[in-house]
């Protein structure tokens, strides 16, 4: 049921194709066909559309415009300083492995994603601030990032938004799983 390699047939913006390889690889399915018992191969052809709009009150923009109005001088607004508790994840997952790299960078990576973590404890807009040695590592770490929770966070016993840094780190890939993915 793991994906076990992308391709980016076309993309409008290369940030685009390599966003969605990323959120793809992190998937699981349940096996599509089976030969004698055993789990057979399957090839899936899927076509997203990235669609700008979003309705006035989708979270995100919400989350937009409380960031445009705490700019400057209420920076600290979004910090997690002065939180009633430290922020406690609640679901998290590690980020798959980029494909691309299984050959290419087989000695691990690092990422560094910047997020926001809403009233409710929901992850929302997350971003790559760092990645190496491949840029395909920080799409990793940014599609599993969004799928995080924690606890809500509170300021003062009333819900608030933080921003936070997540590091992650990639494990060298073993030599097992590099000769498999050939």
């Amino acid at each position: 049921g793991r994906v076990v390699e992308t391709k980016i047939v076309d993309a409008s913006e290369p940030a685009f194709g390599q966003a969605l390889a990323a959120a793809v690889e992190g998937w699981r399915f349940k096996p599509a066909a089976k030969k004698d018992g055993t789990p057979t191969p399957a090839l899936a052809r899927l076509k997203f559309d990235f669609n700008l709009y979003q309705p006035p009150d989708a979270p995100e923009a919400r989350l937009r415009d409380e960031i445009d109005a705490g700019r400057g001088d209420q920076a600290e607004k979004f910090s997690a300083k002065g939180l009633d508790a430290p922020l406690r994840p609640t679901h998290t997952e590690s980020p798959a492995y980029p494909l691309a790299c299984l050959a290419t960078a087989p000695g691990g990576g690092k990422a560094e994603i910047e997020c926001l973590v809403d009233r409710d404890g929901w992850v929302r807009l997350p971003r790559v601030v760092s990645s190496g040695p491949r840029e395909e590592f920080g799409w990793a770490a940014a599609a599993a990032a969004a799928r995080w929770r924690f606890d809500p966070p509170r300021r003062n016993g009333e819900p608030t938004v933080v921003r936070v840094k997540v590091p992650f780190t990639f494990e060298p890939v073993p030599q097992a799983t590099k000769a498999a993915s050939r």
